[in-house]
C-alpha cells in the first residue's frame, strides 16, 4: 500500500496520467428501415454492430430504430496521444430481417438516411 504513490509518482514522470475517462466506441445511429420496392415499413428488422453484435436493437412498427452509442473505459492518458487501456472504434451497422437480403453500412459517425433492403426471391 506504501509503494502507490512510488507508482503514481513514476506514471506521472513517463507522461501517464491516472485520470479515468471514456471515448466514443460507436456512435449513436438513428434511421428507418424501409422494403427497396414498396418503400412500406419494416417492422422487426434487427439493427446492430457489424463487430460488437450485441449492440443491437429492432426496428417498430413504423420502421425506426434507435442503436445506442457505447463507450470505451480508460483508467489513464498516456501521452503523447494515446488511451490505457486502449479502446475500440466501430461505425459499422447491419440490417436484416427475414425474408429480406441483409445489409452493411459503414456510417463514419454521420446520420444515416432511410435503409432500404431487398426482398429475397
Amino acid at each position: 500500500m506504501r509503494f502507490i504513490p512510488l507508482i503514481l509518482l513514476l506514471g506521472l514522470a513517463a507522461g501517464c496520467l491516472p485520470i479515468p475517462h471514456t471515448t466514443e466506441h460507436s456512435p449513436e445511429v438513428r434511421g428507418k428501415v424501409l422494403d427497396a420496392r414498396t418503400h412500406a415499413p419494416i417492422q422487426g428488422a434487427k439493427v446492430f454492430l457489424y463487430d460488437h453484435p450485441r449492440t443491437s436493437c429492432e426496428t417498430d412498427s413504423a420502421g425506426y430504430f434507435c442503436l445506442r452509442a457505447t463507450h470505451n473505459f480508460h483508467l489513464a492518458y498516456v501521452a503523447p496521444e494515446g488511451n490505457w487501456p486502449q479502446g475500440t472504434y466501430y461505425d459499422t451497422v447491419d440490417f436484416s430481417h427475414r425474408g429480406y437480403a441483409a445489409r452493411e453500412i459503414t456510417t463514419f459517425g454521420e446520420p444515416i438516411a432511410d435503409v432500404l433492403l431487398e426482398p429475397r426471391p
